[in-house]
């Protein structure tokens, strides 16, 4: 069983990834539209953990990102992770608010128990928006065309926060959401 902290896309950059995922989903590209309670987000942590844990991981990080105000991101080109499955994703360009709630994240996540993957420790984290798994090198240019790159956004605005736990194969399970700069 898995456990996720993310931070969600908000308003206009919120509706341009979805947007982007339905086109690359109707190409026939695998699609985080395609999973169940999936929004567009930057995951801070996955890791191994059960339900009671995400409950309880929910309950101690409601204060510290109550405390964060929303901020907005910029993004980087197009990227391609190579390798068993081509991810395609924007890479953000990671700024000092963006490390600082990620190593909180993290080192809550660990404290709490999740047994987090090592992609997600600090030092080796990629912060990204992931938009399709799976592309095909032969069908890149395909890919591309149906992500239509004009109507991309540069940047995105973070302003909630939340945790998720989800099943293999199942829909997401929202166990948290905190809207940011709520707190003191």
């Amino acid at each position: 069983m898995s456990v996720g902290v993310a931070l969600y896309l908000s308003g206009e950059g919120r509706k341009q990834i979805e947007g982007a995922w339905k086109r690359v989903l109707a190409a026939g590209f695998p699609s985080p539209a395609r999973v169940p309670g999936q929004r567009p987000h930057v995951s801070l942590v996955n890791g191994e953990g059960e339900l009671p844990l995400a409950h309880h991981l929910g309950s101690e990080l409601a204060v510290p990102l109550a405390r964060v105000d929303p901020f907005a991101c910029e993004l980087q080109a197009l990227a391609v992770l190579l390798g068993n499955r081509r991810v395609a994703y924007y890479p953000l360009v990671e700024s000092t608010v963006l490390r600082k709630i990620h190593e909180t994240v993290y080192n809550m996540a660990v404290a709490a128990g999740v047994q987090v993957r090592e992609t997600y420790a600090p030092g080796a984290w990629v912060p990204h928006l992931s938009l399709a798994g799976d592309v095909a090198e032969h069908r890149e240019e395909e890919f591309r065309a149906a992500l239509d790159l004009e109507d991309s956004p540069t940047s995105v605005l973070f302003a909630e926060a939340g945790v998720v736990y989800w099943r293999h194969a199942t829909a997401l399970i929202q166990v948290a959401t905190f809207a940011l700069g709520n707190g003191e």
